[in-house]
């Protein structure tokens, strides 16, 4: 069975202000991404906030219904950049917040969200040169 563990979920309230307050944000429609990568950790992890917001979604299926396809699509996408973070020993947080009122596919989901992680890794590679 596939799993989603709550270890990688950002769970802390510190940690999520943290995020908005001072992590980077860039848009890749229709998701909004923010990240903060900690460097020089001793425990070198990938943590995710995912969000579909009642503002874009009104009804709660809907809502969940993205959230899953969102979180499935992170999961098989996550390698390369967990991969960075142990090689690199930081820790990165990241955040995807839905901003489309209509629900992506499946597929539209995962092709954006390995834009959005491919993005991101390219970012702290450049950040660390």
């Amino acid at each position: 069975m596939n799993k989603f563990p709550k270890a990688e979920r950002i769970c802390n309230r510190i940690a999520i202000d943290r995020l908005f307050a001072e992590g980077e944000r860039f848009l890749c429609y229709p998701f909004s991404v923010r990240y903060l990568c900690e460097r020089n950790v001793l425990s070198a992890e990938l943590s995710v906030l995912i969000n579909a917001p009642k503002r874009y979604q009104k009804l709660a299926v809907n809502r969940n219904k993205a959230k899953r396809t969102m979180r499935e699509a992170y999961r098989l996408s996550k390698s390369s950049l967990q991969s960075f973070a142990s090689d690199n020993k930081c820790r990165i947080l990241l955040s995807i917040i839905l901003i489309s009122k209509d629900i992506p596919s499946f597929g539209t989901s995962r092709k954006k969200i390995e834009d959005i992680l491919a993005c991101i890794e390219k970012r702290l590679k450049d950040e660390s040169d």
